[in-house]
């Protein structure tokens, strides 16, 4: 029986100690799942904010930038010599001075030296011809009542090379006659046209030399600006002779101001340098407006065009760096590549990939630059 007991008990304690290590191992096994559910459940998903796009049809907002510049511009030079006598009331920077104002007034007292003498002449070449065709007539006579038959051997018997000066010094006269009176019509400038005065370079009692600059002027019936505009721009817009006249919304870039203005033409070549073409806008009186549009703002101009389909319409903060549109799809970040139909002043318009479909998709506010596609996320619907 001791025997027995001997062999039994050290049996018996090797089977307990088996029971008590599978007991101890189970209760570890669930003690880790339980751990890790716990740390699963603690780990906490980045917030993304986001907006939910469905495709729509948006009418396009073409948007460019330019700068405003008078119809005409002129310098305007002297075509005569003489020392300044007057200079006109308006004639001063920042003035606006009416078609037909006086300008400038020279001393004319030489000019009207030069017509009275240019008249002298052309009287006396006057008489000259009169005395000439007198003794053509008289030679004429003389010829016939020689009894001679025929023409005479030289044209000077009839005296028709005389008569041919007479005439061409009568001829000269008058011209010079009226470069004379053109000289001194000229020594009183007047304006063009409506014009704003940009510089003046005379002052009364200066003296002006022929071809110097009296000053610089710019109509004030209008201004243009002409704004280069892309290939998907163009498209985006009808076709030239149907856009003359369309309406155009114009901003100052560095101001609240704004103005209405319209499409005046489109030019016909394309700059080899940015590969764009220009549309013309105009904006006719600009100096009447509240507020006037001065040549030399720098603007940006609006032009409805075409409506489009299949396009989101998102945040300009929507596009990424890279020029990507990243999106939330079962709670895990995705993206593609942005195809930009047109942008406004403050959104942006994508054409949608064929792969997403019609749905409604949550859009991605700010994306950044560290974001992976197949990241685990938690979209946060925000308002704009």
């Amino acid at each position: 029986m001791k025997r027995l007991i001997q062999w039994i008990a050290p049996l018996f304690a090797l089977l307990l100690l088996g029971v008590a290590v599978l007991y101890v191992r189970a209760d570890m096994g669930e003690n880790k799942t339980e751990g890790a559910k716990k740390q699963a459940e603690n780990i906490v998903l980045p917030d993304v904010s986001v907006v939910t796009s469905s495709p729509g049809s948006y009418m396009a907002t073409i948007s460019g930038y330019g700068e405003s510049v008078p119809h005409y511009s002129l310098s305007l030079v002297a075509e005569v010599s003489g020392r300044v006598k007057k200079v006109g009331v308006s004639f001063e920077s920042g003035n606006i001075s009416r078609k037909g104002e006086l300008l400038v007034q020279l001393d004319n007292k030489k000019y009207l030296a030069d017509v009275a003498t240019a008249k002298s002449d052309l009287e006396q070449n006057k008489l000259n011809l009169l005395e000439e065709e007198r003794q053509m007539a008289q030679a004429k006579a003389e010829w016939e009542s020689s009894g001679l038959e025929g023409e005479p051997d030289s044209e000077l018997v009839l005296r028709r090379p005389q008569l041919a000066a007479a005439k061409a010094m009568v001829a000269s006269s008058k011209a010079a006659l009226e470069l004379a009176e053109d000289k001194l019509a000229q020594t009183e400038v007047y304006a063009p046209y409506d014009c704003l005065v940009v510089a003046r370079n005379v002052s009364p009692s200066s003296y002006l030399q022929e071809g110097s600059t009296i000053g610089s002027f710019y109509s004030v019936d209008k201004v243009e600006i002409s704004v280069p505009l892309s290939t998907r721009n163009w498209d985006n817009l009808p076709k030239p002779p149907e856009l003359s006249g369309y309406a155009v919304k114009i901003s100052a870039v560095d101001s609240d101001y704004s103005w209405e203005g319209s499409v005046n033409r489109v030019e016909r070549s394309v700059d080899t340098a940015t590969r764009q073409r220009d549309v013309v806008v105009e904006v006719l009186d600009p100096f009447s407006r509240s507020t006037p549009l001065l040549p030399g703002i720098f603007v940006q101009i609006e032009i409805h065009g075409k409506e489009v389909d299949n396009l989101w319409r998102l945040p300009m903060s929507a596009l990424s760096q890279r020029g990507e549109i990243w999106y939330v799809v079962d709670g895990t970040l995705d993206k593609f590549s942005a195809n930009l139909v047109f942008s406004n002043l403050d959104k942006i318009y994508i054409e949608v990939p064929e792969s997403l479909g019609d749905s409604p998709q949550q859009v991605l506010v700010h994306p950044l630059s560290n974001y992976v596609s197949g990241m685990n996320v938690h979209p946060v619907e925000v308002k704009l």
